[in-house]
């Protein structure tokens, strides 16, 4: 298959001239993981807890939970904002459709993603915190969780052909979803008057529900469960909306 094909020898020429290769793909985010957990762990304190049963949870499990989808999150959606531009070779001298131009940064982020489920996953078994059938919900609804993804990328990358301020946007606003969601903070350390905040933030959502499956059992996972599914099917609505009226016109304006 052509993306998949395009996907790996992109991913192969962007380690090629450097010394621990593809190795990058798992020590930049596990050194970012690291840089986090001495900020908010070690200086911050901030504790997680299980709701369930009041446990004090280990504050890397729970971070990695809810980091690593953000990580996914950030590069599928932030690297569609100019994908469509740095590809105008190929869509202006092929005749591949644009779907499958937009496939390669799917396929390429996948690989990246399945590392991210991956670390998750073993951070917690590390703990003693992912028993079978919860690390199998987790990666379950990890991938539902990424085709939710995609959705709101296909968009953010057909709008960004013809915009170029979402490229200036996207990286602001990913800051601002997490920042504003709970990956760095358990939601029971938020005011109630200021509740709505994260709970109106979908990537809290998709947080919310890994950590329940992941870490308690699948408490409240279900809770979430519902706005997230609807929020994919209006994400994917609008970008086959999108698909619909702008894939034919993107070759004139990249």
């Amino acid at each position: 298959m052509f993306a998949w094909r395009a996907a790996l020898d992109e991913l192969a020429g962007r380690f090629r001239s450097s010394l621990f290769g593809g190795l990058w793909l798992a020590l930049g985010p596990v050194l970012l993981l690291v840089v986090y957990w001495a900020v908010f762990d070690a200086v911050l304190g901030i504790e997680f807890t299980n709701p369930v049963t009041g446990e004090k949870v280990p504050f890397l499990a729970a971070f990695a939970v809810g980091f690593f989808l953000y990580l996914g999150f950030s590069e599928l959606v932030s690297g569609s904002a100019s994908w469509f531009k740095t590809r105008r070779r190929l869509i202006v001298e092929t005749d591949l459709p644009l779907w499958s131009i937009f496939a390669i940064l799917v396929f390429r982020t996948f690989v990246q993603y399945l590392f991210y489920i991956a670390a998750t996953t073993a951070i917690c078994a590390y703990y003693g915190l992912a028993d079978v059938p919860g690390a199998l919900a987790y990666i379950g609804a990890a991938l539902i969780i990424f085709v939710v993804f995609c959705g709101v990328s296909l968009a953010v990358g057909l709008l960004g052909a013809f915009f170029g301020d979402i490229r200036e946007i996207m990286p602001m606003l990913m800051r601002v979803l997490f920042y504003v969601s709970s990956i760095t903070f358990p939601l029971s350390a938020i005011p109630s008057s200021l509740q709505w905040l994260p709970n109106a933030n979908p990537l809290t959502w998709a947080v919310e529900i890994s950590r329940s499956l992941m870490l308690w059992g699948g408490q409240n996972a279900f809770d979430y469960a519902a706005g997230l599914l609807i929020a994919g099917a209006i994400f994917w609505a609008a970008a086959i909306l999108l698909y619909w009226r702008l894939a034919g016109v993107v070759d004139q304006v990249v």
